[in-house]
């Protein structure tokens, strides 16, 4: 009898994005990688265009909640824990939130859309991911070897050929073209052809010349087959077609080319095609005419390719800011603020704005000699916002309302965009990655104190 090996029974739990490491001996990469950063840049130069489509997927849909990351704890104590099945997802979820991690890896275009997708992902981020938790990686590795190493004799996981997939697509009313002819030419004729030839059949329909010849059309996006021919015309010669696949009369060979294509539907006789005065004045689709029915097929116009206006700035400070910082240091700050882009250089501009809000408040305090040096150097960044707050309502420079707002920020001991706390965590938390979002809408909310300290 087979030794049975006991594994621990793995818990499901809800992990922050933060505490997440992806695996450095991940692999999909050829050597241990020394860091976290040069994982997310290895995998990222790896993946490519598929990380891109993967981050618009998961703005798109969400995660997957079919297939849950698997983790197992790290040694060092501090409830972090390592991505052992999943680091593409956990990269795509990072670099939704910080770009700037895995931009240097891509090119141009990817890095655009990236960056575009990140905007969309500051509305609904996610902050945790559901994941399997294992004690450790060796009760993980029957699961992951499984899910990597093909079906394994039916063990492992078994894909579906094209028909499979067509069929399931099919059920959630999404049947390819190819379906939609193998089902007319069924349907038409009581038989129940069409398997195996669906790679070909695609091959075929994608060609404008066959598709011309054979009295069809694809519309909707290419979505959707309607026919020029009332039924008993244009199943000729899709009726022909399926069979001279299905019964090897034509193989891949003679189709893998566009010419190829061109000289197979030139074989068609004319009693294979459909007679041209029998042409309808409009197209029909394929369901319909299966159907009996006769209705005009409805075209979608294709979607506007026109871009659509930029929604977002791309610096923290935008150009129409009314701020006006004359001491040259703030001034050279505040400038760079307004013209780095935050979406590429989120540590830098988080730094900034800090330290403009910092000399900010002390510059004004020495003017006002609201405290001594020695009391200003001792004193947090909150305690001075406050002074300085309650020091401008009491001058009347600004009121009620914008003070408790200052009070707010320098108050609160949650991480949210305009706070003291933030603002340090940004500072002296190397686990802490600013979001472009946030920056943008701390300045935001501290734009109309700034305006009352720099008119």
């Amino acid at each position: 009898m087979a030794e049975h090996k006991e594994l621990s029974m793995p818990e499901i739990d809800e992990i922050p994005v933060a505490n997440l490491l992806l695996d450095p001996r991940n692999a999909r990469l050829g050597d241990e990688q020394p860091s976290q950063q040069a994982i997310y840049i290895a995998l990222a130069k790896q993946q490519g265009k598929r990380l891109v489509k993967l981050a618009e997927d998961i703005v798109n849909n969400g995660l997957d909640p079919t297939t849950l990351p698997a983790v197992v704890p790290t040694p060092d104590r501090l409830k972090r824990y390592r991505v052992i099945e999943g680091n593409r997802r956990i990269l795509a979820v990072k670099a939704l939130e910080t770009p700037s991690i895995v931009t240097p890896a891509l090119g141009p275009a990817e890095r655009k859309r990236l960056i575009e997708l990140s905007g969309k992902y500051a509305d609904s981020p996610i902050d945790a991911v559901n994941c399997v938790l294992f004690d450790n990686e060796a009760d993980a590795e029957h699961w992951i070897r499984l899910r990597h190493t093909g079906a394994n004799e039916g063990v492992g996981l078994v894909e579906w050929d094209p028909n499979e997939q067509d069929r399931y697509l099919a059920r959630t009313g999404a049947r390819q073209p190819t379906g939609q002819v193998v089902d007319f030419v069924n349907k038409l004729r009581g038989t129940k052809s069409g398997t195996g030839i669906i790679t070909n059949l695609k091959r075929l329909l994608g060609t404008p010349e066959v598709r011309e010849a054979l009295g069809i059309e694809l519309v909707n996006n290419s979505k959707t087959v309607v026919s020029h021919y009332p039924a008993e015309e244009v199943v000729k010669g899709l009726s022909r077609v399926v069979d001279d696949l299905e019964e090897g009369r034509v193989k891949v060979k003679n189709l893998y080319e566009k010419p190829d294509r061109v000289e197979y539907i030139k074989t068609l006789t004319r009693k294979d095609l459909p007679t041209k005065s029998k042409r309808l004045k409009m197209p029909v689709t394929l369901d319909d005419l299966a159907s009996g029915h006769k209705t005009p097929a409805v075209v979608r116009p294709k979607k506007s390719t026109k871009r659509p206006k930029a929604t977002t700035r791309s610096s923290v400070i935008p150009k129409e800011s009314k701020v006006n910082p004359n001491p040259p240091r703030i001034n050279a700050i505040y400038n760079e603020l307004a013209q780095l882009n935050v979406d590429q250089c989120p540590n830098a501009c988080a730094v900034l704005l800090r330290v403009f809000v910092e000399l900010s408040v002390d510059h004004e305090i020495e003017k006002a000699k609201l405290m001594t040096e020695a009391q200003r150097r001792n004193a947090p960044l909150a305690k001075r916002m406050k002074e300085l707050a309650a020091h401008l309502e009491q001058t009347k420079r600004i009121n009620a309302q914008l003070r408790k707002a200052i009070e707010k920020i320098a108050n609160t001991q949650d991480v949210i965009a305009a706070s003291t706390t933030t603002f340090n965590q940004y500072v002296h938390n190397p686990y802490v990655h600013p979001k472009p979002g946030e920056l943008r809408t701390a300045w935001d909310e501290l734009e109309p104190f700034m305006e009352k300290l720099w008119p």
